[in-house]
């Protein structure tokens, strides 16, 4: 089973930059556009074991 990682990011080029590398590396890849999203990831059933969030997103 893969472990998955959270990447939210309102850049898409960020956000695709992140997603290549870590699915290279084996990751299941969930990308969010906004702060709500991420937090309802991290806070919901079956969280990702990784997050890498931006700081400054709506």
């Amino acid at each position: 089973m893969a472990m998955r990682a959270l990447i939210a990011d309102d850049d898409p080029m960020s956000r695709r930059m992140l997603e290549l590398v870590l699915g290279k590396l084996g990751y299941e890849i969930i990308a969010e556009t906004n702060g709500q999203a991420a937090l309802d990831r991290l806070t919901g059933i079956n969280p990702p074991q990784l997050a890498i969030l931006d700081w400054m997103m709506p």
